[in-house]
């Protein structure tokens, strides 16, 4: 009896110990930790709001992703969804309405209701921004002369980061590279991440638009992948890392980014 409960105590001891990792990757040998969208799916927050990324921010992270949309006067705030009418009682695209319309929105969704849809300007004022990585996850929702939208999120978007953050540290997501040419076009030195159908694809266009890299599921990519994206000269962002064992098994991949749905493991287990 005394024996088993030794070895059952051992067991727990040995679980609550830290993992050591040995990371090979095109980042130093460390895994930036993000958020996703803040504190990701299933918080008692809603991702994309200030209280989620303020709340992510507290622990002991890199930085945090969020999506990004452009109101139609140019305003560019952090939401999800293609349409409004999924979560507010606004409808139609962000780009469809003003930003004074968007501040006005309520959540319709319990438990969110008493949360706001954030400018990210009046968000990074509120911030020691420049300190973090954020990752951008651009959004392209827009009826009409997609040419002109482009033109005018590109430069609200690149306005948004020469003013409020450290431009090394962003990051630009997105699944179209007509928009990340644009970007590259203007701003050949930002670090700019495709976000493919599969990693085969990915790593044909990074490799052929010179990305920084590829934005993908965990889920996607196999290590070996990932050691494939490094010897082109690509690093590697996971997402869909909702569990512990998902968080573990990206780390053991070997990404060079990590963002995540459980901020308050994965700052612990890369200290």
């Amino acid at each position: 009896m005394k024996k088993s409960v030794f070895f059952g105590l051992f067991a727990v001891l040995l679980s609550c110990m830290k993992q050591e990792y040995e990371i090979e990757n095109l980042n130093g040998g460390t895994i930036d930790k993000l958020g996703h969208g803040g504190m990701g799916v299933g918080d008692t927050y809603p991702m994309n709001t200030a209280e989620s990324i303020k709340k992510c921010l507290s622990y002991d992270m890199d930085g945090t992703e969020m999506d990004v949309q452009m109101t139609k006067d140019g305003v560019l705030v952090a939401f999800h969804d293609e349409k409004l009418d999924s979560k507010t009682n606004l409808s139609g695209f962000v780009n469809d309405v003003t930003w004074a319309e968007i501040h006005a929105a309520k959540y319709i969704v319990t438990p969110h209701v008493q949360y706001d849809i954030i400018r990210l300007d009046e968000l990074f004022a509120s911030l020691d921004a420049k300190k973090y990585i954020f990752s951008f996850d651009v959004k392209l929702y827009s009826h009409g002369d997609y040419t002109a939208y482009f033109d005018s999120y590109k430069n609200a978007l690149i306005s948004l980061i020469e003013s409020h953050t450290d431009p090394a540290k962003i990051m630009i997501e997105s699944q179209d590279t007509v928009f990340l040419n644009m970007i590259k076009a203007e701003k050949p030195d930002y670090r700019l991440f495709y976000y493919p159908a599969s990693f085969e694809s990915g790593l044909e266009s990074c490799v052929k638009h010179q990305y920084s890299g590829i934005t993908i599921s965990t889920r996607s990519v196999t290590k070996e992948q990932v050691g494939l994206a490094h010897q082109n000269g690509l690093l590697i962002v996971t997402w869909n890392t909702h569990s512990k064992k998902e968080n573990r098994e990206a780390i053991l991949k070997n990404v060079d980014i990590i963002e995540t749905d459980k901020v308050a493991y994965l700052s612990k287990a890369l200290k």
